[in-house]
């Protein structure tokens, strides 16, 4: 049976500090001396490919949002979030042939 692994990404991977009321002011994500935004996706992303596991990063599908699709006081996606992500998954398990489109 395939596996896809599907990786959900930090709300900071995908929204602005300002967006999160909850995020550390202090704290700059973008000093790669200290984070790195990318380590959490290549390192699944390098667990799944020798077991055969395809990966699907959802930073793109939310990513494209026209505003953070994360709440602003959690973790936890607004709707508009939701439908990014569905439509997205959706899209991997047929491209990945483990389900059919429907007609």
């Amino acid at each position: 049976m395939p596996v896809t692994v599907v990786m959900v990404p930090a709300s900071i991977q995908v929204c602005e500090p300002g967006d999160l009321a909850y995020y550390p002011r202090v704290l700059d994500i973008n000093d790669s001396s200290r984070f790195d935004l990318e380590q959490p996706q290549r390192i699944i992303a390098e667990l799944a490919e020798p077991l055969g596991w395809s990966f699907a990063d959802l930073r793109p599908a939310l990513q494209s949002a026209d505003r953070c699709p994360y709440q602003p006081h959690n973790m936890h996606w607004l709707e508009h979030g939701h439908e990014l992500v569905a439509d997205y998954v959706g899209n991997v398990l047929i491209e990945e042939a483990i389900v059919q489109a429907s007609p």
